[in-house]
């Protein structure tokens, strides 16, 4: 299947998580995003129902596509920045945006693919090629982005050659697949640093947090999930919230995703497990390795042991998924 067929059926079923790989694809300009985090829409006057757009979605027979995969790191860490800049803006241990920003200040890449934010939390695909822009993509925003439509900027720009790609399982999934068609929007995407993934939101549990609270969304400084959603304003107070009540904002595709940890990822990092302060850090594949031992070296970032519980906290949360899914 994949002729004749294009994604507007499976946004009617909700199964779009708005990774963007259907747009930076479509040889035709037949698909666009209203807004990054929003449903794309099929432009019919356009589209030639060529099929690429579905060949490429990371939903389609996801369960089948995924079930036989293990994971298998092959190395595992405790891990965080080196970097003071980096402490108050990042995420957790810092390790993702000092990653990339090892990434562009030694020239293992032209440019990262991640995602930023405004002022008011609307998250914003980031194309970055200047080490000094790096704190721009620090930080969750847990909603739904088409970050992999930057691919078409990275094809048409000679200057960049390769390209760091940031995101969840569902954007490393699209790309594998551009992968098998050898499709040009992959050829230059040299590293997939993943982040670990239960779902996603729409941009709409923003909206919810602020009116329940009666704050100013631009008092909001970082949100994060460890068993509730947390949300940390400027002011130093922090705001919880029951994850059940945000279950409306989770689409359908993302109760339909077996994948926790990506296996098509380099590196993957979450918090899960970890110690205050600290990532957890699977390396995935050998050259993974090589920027994570490289970085470590350079002394951007520092590890330690991986202690069993995360292991098995990281296990069990990856179980849980997939059992909900099959």
């Amino acid at each position: 299947m994949g002729s004749e067929v294009s994604i507007s059926t499976l946004v009617e079923r909700g199964l779009c998580s708005s990774c963007g790989a259907c747009a930076a694809v479509c040889p035709f300009s037949a698909i666009e995003f209203p807004e990054p985090y929003s449903l794309p829409r099929v432009i019919d006057s356009r589209c030639r129902l060529c099929g690429l757009c579905y060949r490429v979605c990371p939903q389609v027979d996801i369960v089948d596509e995924v079930k036989e995969r293990k994971i298998k790191p092959l190395a595992t860490y405790m891990a965080r920045s080196t970097l003071a800049e980096i402490w108050d803006v990042a995420q957790c241990g810092g390790v993702v945006t000092t990653l990339a920003m090892y990434l562009l200040d030694k020239g293992f890449v032209d440019a990262v693919v991640s995602v930023s934010r405004d002022e008011y939390w609307h998250p914003v695909p980031k194309l970055i090629t200047e080490k000094s822009r790096i704190l721009e993509i620090a930080g969750s925003k847990y909603t739904y982005v088409s970050v992999l439509t930057l691919l078409r900027d990275v094809v048409r720009t000679d200057a960049i050659r390769s390209v760091a790609v940031i995101g969840l399982p569902c954007h490393m999934r699209a790309i594998e697949r551009m992968r098998r068609l050898k499709l040009a929007t992959s050829q230059k995407v040299k590293y997939l640093i993943g982040i670990f993934c239960m779902h996603n939101f729409e941009y709409s549990v923003v909206k919810y947090i602020v009116e329940k609270f009666g704050l100013d969304i631009k008092s909001i400084s970082k949100m994060d999930i460890k068993r509730k959603f947390i949300v940390k304003l400027v002011d130093g107070r922090v705001l919880e919230v029951p994850l059940k009540e945000l279950d409306q904002f989770v689409r359908a595709c993302c109760r339909n995703c077996p994948e926790f940890v990506s296996t098509i990822a380099d590196v993957c990092v979450g918090s899960v497990g970890a110690e205050e302060g600290w990532s957890t850090v699977f390396v995935m594949s050998e050259r993974g390795r090589e920027i994570v031992e490289s970085a470590v070296r350079d002394q951007y970032l520092e590890v330690k042991e991986l202690p069993e519980k995360a292991m098995k906290a990281v296990t069990k949360l990856t179980s849980m998924k997939v059992r909900s899914k099959w």
